[in-house]
C-alpha cells in the first residue's frame, strides 16, 4: 500500500507518500505505511517462473481493454460523509484517477452491482477510529461478485490503520502580538491489497483464498476527508490496484535480512525497465522539493539509470505529478492478470470443484445506509405455533455457535500466520545485521594492518559499530512491539467474536 507522508509548514502543505518522520520547526513530516504484503521467496519463484514460460513469445496488442468487474462496498462509522459514507462523487475521483493509469488495458466496470454501504461504528476505535478488525475477516465478510479471482472488490473504510491530526495553536508576543501556526500529523496504514499468485487453483483452500482478495482503502485519501483541506492521496487507489494486478514496489528488496530497504537490490520488483534504487533518508530529504527526474540515483553501482521517483509504485512521493507506469510494468499487469487470475474459474470447473456462489458469499453485517431497514416485529404466536418458534428458537441458538466458532478459528489462523512471520523474519533480520558487521570488520581489518591508515580504521570501526548497536535495538524494540501488537490483536479478535455471538 501507498504510504502517505504529510510534510507541513506554516502557509505551506505538501503530500507524501511511505516516508519517514522529520521534525523541525514549525515543519513536520509524517508516515503513514503501506499495509499490502509481498510475496513470499517461493511464491515470487513460482511465479516468475510461469511469467518466464511467456517471455520468448510476441507479445499482444490489446485490443479491447479488460473489463474487471469491480464491486465497491463502504463501510462507515456513521450515516455522515466525515463518518466514512463517502459520495459517489467522490469515489468518482478515484476510478477517473485509475482510468488516467490503467487505460492501456484495463476498466473497471461498476456496473455490475450497486454501492453496497453499511455503518458499522463496532468496527472502529471509538478514540481513535482506526479499524480494529483484521484484514482478511473484513475481505471474506463483504466478498461478493462472482468467485472467479477476475472479479475487485473494493471495501472503503472509514479509517483502516491511519491516524490524522491537525493541531493549530495561538501565541501571543511580548507586544500583544499574535499569530497562529499550525502542525498536520499521521500515520499508520492508509491501504492494503492483495498480490495473486501463480496457479492458485492448484491449492486446496483456492476458495479460502479467493474470498480473502481485494483492496482496502481508508476514505481519509480522497480530499478533505481527513480534515479540511487535507491534500488526500488520490494515487493511492490506483497503487493499491497495481498490487492487485501483481505489481510490488519499485525499491523492493528480496535480500535477506534487507527489510526496511536499506540495501540495494539488484532485482528489485522483477521489472526491467524499473531501476535498482532504495528509499533512504537522503531521499527524504530531497524530495519534499519535487526534484527533476534524473537527479537522485540511489544504487548507481550496479545501475546507471536515474531513480523513477514518480512512479506509482515507487512506495514514497511527496505531494509530485506522478509519471504512472513503465511500458514492463504495463506489460506484467496484463501477463498477471491474463495468467493467474483469468483462468482460475476455467480450471476449478476442469477439476470438478467450481462451485456457483449464492449471492452475498458471507453474511454483511451492520445497517445498510441507503436503504435502512427495521426488523419486522414478530407476531403474537397462537399456542400452537409455539413448537416451530422453539425450533427456529434452536438454529438460531446453534447459528450463533457456529458463527463464533468459525470467526475464532479465522482469529486463530492470523495469529499463527503473524507468528510464523515474525518467528522466522526477525532472526533473519539479526542474522543479516551479524553478517554485516562482520563483513565490515574483515573490510577495515585490512586497513588496521597498514600505520598509515590504522587510526582511520579504528575510527570508522567505532562509528560503524554505533550504528550496528543502535540498529540492533531498533530491531529489537520493533521486535517486542510486534509481539505486542499480535497479542493485542488476537484479544481483540477474540472478544468481537463473543460479542458478535451475544448479539
Amino acid at each position: 500500500m501507498l504510504l502517505n507522508f504529510r510534510l507541513v509548514a506554516t502557509g505551506l502543505a505538501a503530500l507524501a507518500a511511505c516516508a519517514q518522520a522529520l521534525d523541525m520547526t514549525n515543519f513536520t513530516a509524517n508516515e503513514v505505511d503501506c499495509g499490502t504484503p509481498s510475496l513470499s521467496v517461493e511464491q515470487w519463484t513460482h511465479s516468475e517462473e510461469v511469467l518466464a514460460q511467456e517471455k520468448n513469445t510476441t507479445k499482444r496488442q490489446v485490443a479491447q481493454p479488460h473489463r474487471i468487474p469491480a464491486y465497491i462496498t463502504v463501510l462507515a462509522k456513521n450515516n455522515t460523509v466525515n463518518g466514512g459514507n463517502i459520495q459517489e462523487s467522490q469515489i468518482q475521483q478515484l476510478l477517473d484517477e485509475f482510468n488516467k493509469f490503467y487505460s492501456y488495458g484495463f476498466e473497471l466496470d461498476t456496473s455490475v452491482d450497486k454501492i453496497h454501504r453499511y455503518t458499522r461504528p463496532d468496527l472502529f476505535d471509538p478514540n481513535s477510529g482506526m479499524f480494529t478488525g483484521t484484514f482478511n475477516d473484513i475481505q471474506r465478510q463483504y466478498h461478493r461478485g462472482e468467485g472467479d479471482y477476475a472479479s475487485l472488490n473494493i471495501i472503503f473504510l472509514f479509517r483502516l490503520r491511519d491516524w490524522y491530526k491537525n493541531d493549530i495553536t495561538t501565541e501571543r508576543g511580548p507586544n500583544g502580538e499574535t499569530w497562529t501556526s499550525w502542525r498536520r500529523r499521521s500515520g499508520g496504514i492508509s491501504g492494503r491489497g492483495s498480490i495473486p499468485v501463480a496457479g492458485i487453483w492448484e491449492a486446496s483452500n483456492a476458495k479460502e483464498l479467493e474470498i480473502s482478495d481485494g483492496i482496502l482503502v481508508s476514505s481519509a485519501t480522497i480530499p478533505n476527508m481527513a480534515y479540511p483541506e487535507h491534500q488526500g492521496s488520490l494515487s493511492t487507489f490506483s497503487h493499491e490496484v497495481g498490487h492487485w494486478l501483481g505489481l510490488e514496489h519499485t525499491d523492493h528488496s528480496r535480500r535477506k535480512g534487507s527489510w526496511g530497504r536499506t540495501a540495494c537490490d539488484r532485482v528489485n520488483d522483477g521489472i526491467d525497465d524499473t531501476p535498482t534504487h532504495m528509499i533512504d533518508a537522503n531521499v527524504a530529504r530531497i524530495m519534499p522539493g519535487c526534484p527533476p527526474q534524473g537527479q537522485i540515483n540511489t544504487c548507481q553501482h550496479l545501475d546507471s539509470r536515474p531513480d523513477l521517483i514518480y512512479n506509482l509504485m515507487t512506495p514514497k512521493t511527496y505531494g509530485c505529478k506522478m509519471d504512472g507506469l513503465t511500458d514492463g510494468q504495463k506489460q506484467r499487469t496484463l501477463d498477471v492478470y491474463e495468467k493467474f487470475r483469468m483462468p482460475y474459474k476455467g480450471q476449478l470447473q476442469q477439476k470438478g470443484r467450481w462451485v456457483q456462489p449464492q449471492g452475498q458469499q458471507s453474511q454483511e453485517e451492520g445497517s445498510q445506509v441507503e436503504e435502512p431497514q427495521e426488523e419486522e416485529k414478530p407476531q403474537e404466536k397462537k399456542p400452537q405455533d409455539q413448537q416451530p418458534q422453539d425450533q427456529q428458537r434452536l438454529q438460531l441458538n446453534q447459528k450463533k455457535e457456529q458463527n463464533e466458532k468459525n470467526c475464532l478459528n479465522e482469529v486463530d489462523q492470523e495469529y499463527k500466520q503473524r507468528e510464523k512471520w515474525l518467528t522466522k523474519s526477525m532472526p533473519e533480520k539479526f542474522n543479516q545485521l551479524q553478517a554485516e558487521r562482520d563483513e565490515m570488520w574483515e573490510w577495515l581489518e585490512q586497513y588496521r594492518q597498514q600505520p598509515q591508515y590504522s587510526q582511520w580504521a579504528d575510527e570508522e570501526w567505532k562509528r560503524r559499530e554505533e550504528g550496528f548497536s543502535g540498529r540492533k535495538k531498533e530491531y529489537e524494540q520493533k521486535e517486542r512491539g510486534y509481539w505486542q501488537d499480535l497479542k493485542q490483536d488476537t484479544q481483540k479478535g477474540q472478544k468481537r467474536c463473543r460479542e458478535e455471538e451475544q448479539k
